[in-house]
């Protein structure tokens, strides 16, 4: 195949294997492993536009010669952002589908859904067709080569095909093709989302569930879905506890809106397992600072602000999380003008956790337990401050807090960790009022971005914060 192909367009019937071998498309076919001769689709190939690697059709990129087909059929395009690439139906009558093969998932297009497009990727989709009552005139089956869209970008533009240039003869028998706009995200709770895992490898993996890394199939943007398989020996009174703590999490990210608090896309009532859809950000306060160990004090001063602000807009809101800590705190880089990167972060989980933990008595994790809990007693949204300030220990790496985390025994001795660590770094004795043993005494979100942050990203009205 062409050095620049994505994937290669094999024929399954005659109509398909007579577009192949017609020599208006003989600039853009190559012969495989196996001898057979395909029509090769891949970026800068001959591309139409910024998103678009071909168009297939009468009078597309790629010729095909059968009458009921349109001038233009269907197009293959690339997402900007996660560089999935769509199968676009754009015929008026909804002629194009995609069929399924052995081994590979099959999402078909949904007649009545617009823009009429879908994934297609390895071992997904392989096989399209077009035309005809059964959408299966002509047939091609995708395979795919072991190259990455991303590292093909910047390849060197193939000129034109002069060949293009053409005077087609076949009476039109469809209305005009039609170009969609396409929409990105799904409303939540409307319809059943449909993706497919892009890694085994979960993100992240928590007591309620795993997240992975997901593409969705109808729009072809990245997300994360955190799966929360339902225990095949569980009780009644589980699976009820289990039902309520993803309604409970569900209903509260849909109604909440900022920017630091993970947006939910919708989720899934699936056999076995219930699915949560939310934006997908690069990973964890966990999985940075295990890769790169430590960052400048303003960055981690940063990361620190915006979770002030998420938790401030929840404890304004009379909620509580409840289990902070870094695997909860989500980052995606951002690039600066001068080149310098800075953090983005959102909280996630909200809820969820709680209540599975509730079951059992106690909601969190022990290390970042804020006394009060740790002691059975109420929790508050300074409760989330305290998290938060033991999230900071960790993400500082005082006195090696990471390496002693899992050695902990009890949590006395998290305390005397905490307590020697004070005189040692005076980036963290100047969060000390987050970590007071007594809620009472101890700061609240809003009072740390006031005194810290000058009240910036404040939720909490200025005139209803008291001085620490």
């Amino acid at each position: 195949p062409h050095k620049l192909a994505i994937f290669t367009l094999y024929p399954l019937n005659p109509l398909a294997s007579n577009s192949v071998h017609d020599p208006v498309n003989e600039p853009l076919t190559s012969v495989g492993p196996d001898g057979k001769v395909g029509i090769d689709v891949g970026i800068n190939i001959r591309t139409r536009t910024h998103q678009t690697l071909e168009t297939l059709g009468r009078d597309g990129g790629i010729f095909i010669d059968c009458p009921s087909v349109s001038k233009i059929q269907c197009s293959f395009e690339i997402d900007d952002d996660s560089k999935a690439i769509l199968l676009c139906d754009r015929s008026f009558h909804a002629t194009t589908q995609v069929f399924g093969s052995e081994g590979a998932a099959l999402f078909p297009l949904e007649r009545d859904c617009r823009p009429r497009q879908v994934v297609v990727a390895p071992n997904v989709n392989v096989v399209i067709g077009m035309g005809g009552t059964y959408r299966d005139l002509v047939k091609f089956k995708l395979v795919w080569w072991d190259r990455d869209p991303k590292k093909l970008e910047d390849s060197p533009l193939v000129p034109p095909n002069p060949k293009l240039a053409r005077t087609l003869g076949a009476a039109e028998t469809e209305q005009p093709s039609r170009r969609e706009t396409r929409t990105h995200t799904p409303a939540t709770g409307t319809s059943l989302i449909r993706y497919f895992i892009k890694d085994s490898v979960p993100l992240g993996e928590g007591k309620s569930g795993k997240v992975y890394k997901a593409i969705n199939v109808d729009s072809g943007k990245h997300m994360a879905v955190k799966i929360i398989q339902i225990p095949r020996q569980a009780t009644e009174s589980e699976r009820s506890a289990l039902r309520l703590a993803v309604k409970t999490e569900v209903e509260m990210l849909e109604r909440l809106d900022h920017v630091h608090i993970v947006e939910l896309f919708g989720h899934n009532r699936a056999i076995g397992q219930y699915e949560l859809f939310t934006g997908l950000l690069e990973g964890s306060l966990r999985t940075l600072f295990t890769a790169l160990k430590a960052l400048p004090d303003p960055v981690i001063e940063d990361i620190l602000k915006q979770s002030l602000q998420g938790l401030d807009y929840l404890a304004h809101h009379g909620l509580v999380h409840r289990d902070i800590k870094p695997e909860n705190i989500l980052y995606r880089p951002v690039e600066g003008p001068q080149g310098q990167t800075s953090y983005h972060v959102e909280i996630c989980d909200l809820e969820l956790c709680d209540n599975a933990f509730r079951i059992h008595g106690r909601a969190g994790t022990i290390v970042y337990m804020a006394p009060e809990v740790v002691r059975m007693e109420k929790s508050t949204p300074k409760s989330d401050i305290y998290s938060l300030y033991m999230t900071m220990f960790w993400v500082r790496d005082t006195n090696g807090f990471r390496n002693r985390e899992p050695l902990f025994e009890d949590y006395d001795q998290i305390l005397d960790v905490v307590f020697a660590s004070l005189s040692s770094d005076d980036w963290i004795k100047g969060l000390r009022v987050m970590g007071e043993m007594n809620p009472d005494h101890r700061a609240s979100a809003a009072q740390m971005l006031v005194t810290r942050f000058n009240g910036e990203g404040l939720s909490t009205p200025i005139n209803r914060i008291p001085p620490i």
